[in-house]
């Protein structure tokens, strides 16, 4: 079981930031063990990951998904935990997925944060 935090605050409606392609990008950081990520998107099954973070960077990894002006609806579950659902904002943000101390956190990202 995990608690769920969606930072939707502070969101801008326009930004001068240019968007490298049209694809969502979901990155995972942070506490990752051989867990179970299950993505769906639109109500639909769309991947299951397996996910360990590398200790150097907390990089987990990122996925590539569909266009963003088609996602309606996008739906993770770490391992057999709760449903995290999450409706993205108008303009386009890339999402950031962090798991660490039994809270998943949901951030949006013009640009995401670079893992050295």
């Amino acid at each position: 079981m995990y608690n769920v935090n969606i930072d939707y605050v502070n969101l801008p409606e326009i930004d001068g930031t240019e968007m490298y392609n049209d694809s969502l990008i979901i990155a995972f950081y942070e506490s990752f063990n051989k867990d179970t990520l299950t993505v769906s998107i639109n109500q639909k099954h769309f991947k299951t990951m397996f996910l360990t973070t590398d200790e150097r960077t907390g990089d987990a990894g990122y996925l590539q998904t569909i266009k963003y002006k088609d996602v309606k609806n996008i739906g993770l579950r770490i391992n057999s935990g709760k449903l995290i659902c999450i409706e993205p904002p108008k303009i386009h943000y890339n999402i950031q997925l962090m798991y660490l101390d039994s809270t998943a956190t949901v951030r949006f990202h013009r640009k995401l944060p670079a893992c050295y």
